[in-house]
């Protein structure tokens, strides 16, 4: 899990880095020749920013290349809740969880769904069972046992937040976009101070091709958390999209400096308090 954070750390830092640079240097053209009429430059600075079929396949990957990273960790609270050693939880059904979540942690995915089945069995209304072997079974390609999973923990206990942007991520692997953004939704209106649900439902509505929605839900996530450095390279993308080189270049030079800033770790990958 820990390559897997600096792999992603350091392909954001070069995509941001590059996209950057490419603003700034159109915005650097834009100012040399400003002489010309507005209505030229305006159209090759539009020419030149990704505003066709291919470009909207560049935002496309670029969404992948940062959700595809999301499962990678525990997005709300720490993976394991106890300092007692795995071997010695005084309940067997705490004892096989923890010890699952370990595995998983490991990156043993399938002894943690084991480890995770014995303590349901144990104990059938374990809703952190249920969401961590779901989460398990998202690491090895299982999406729909995984959504299976999810909901099965929604409907022991539908308070948590983290359930629902989860079980969207698994549909979004299946390819239920509508399904996605239903959980995501529901995220956001149950838990509206967490900046990851507004940023997970901006990047689908970029899928579904609605860039004002999604600018919205960018701009709600940067408001709540302004260190998002996915959420200013996303949203860069979509002014650079629209022929808004300032905002873009603002919004790359700000995400290129939070990636340098920070030395990553599951924490700070998804910030959220719920």
């Amino acid at each position: 899990m820990f390559r897997f954070e600096v792999w992603l750390h350091q392909s954001l830092t070069v995509l941001v880095r590059t996209m950057a640079a490419i603003v700034h240097l159109l915005w650097a053209i834009a100012l040399l020749w400003s002489s010309f009429p507005a209505g030229a430059i305006a159209h090759d600075l539009q020419s030149a920013v990704p505003r066709s079929a291919a470009g909207h396949h560049v935002m496309s990957e670029m969404h992948e290349s940062m959700m595809s990273g999301l499962h990678e960790v525990a997005p709300d609270r720490p993976l394991l809740k106890e300092k007692i050693p795995l071997s010695d939880h005084p309940d067997p059904a705490e004892n096989f969880l923890n010890r699952g979540i370990d595995a998983a942690q490991r990156g043993k995915y399938q002894k943690a769904i084991g480890l995770f089945s014995k303590t349901l069995a144990l104990d059938i209304d374990n809703d952190e069972a249920y969401w961590q072997r779901g989460t398990a079974r998202f690491q090895i390609g299982d999406y729909a046992a995984a959504v299976q999973d999810f909901t099965d923990a929604i409907a022991r206990n539908p308070y948590y937040t983290h359930l629902y942007r989860s079980r969207g991520e698994a549909k979004l692997k299946l390819g239920d976009l509508q399904g996605a953004l239903a959980d995501f939704t529901h995220a956001v209106e149950q838990y509206p101070e967490a900046a990851i649900s507004y940023w997970m439902r901006g990047s689908l509505y970029v899928r579904l091709g609605e860039p004002q929605k999604a600018l919205k839900d960018l701009n709600q996530a940067i408001q709540l958390n302004p260190n998002h450095s996915q959420a200013h390279a996303l949203r860069g993308l979509l002014s650079a999209e629209q022929g808004n080189v300032n905002a873009a270049a603002q919004d790359y030079q700000m995400a290129a400096q939070l990636l340098d800033a920070k030395n990553w770790t599951s924490r700070d990958l998804l910030i959220s308090k719920h």
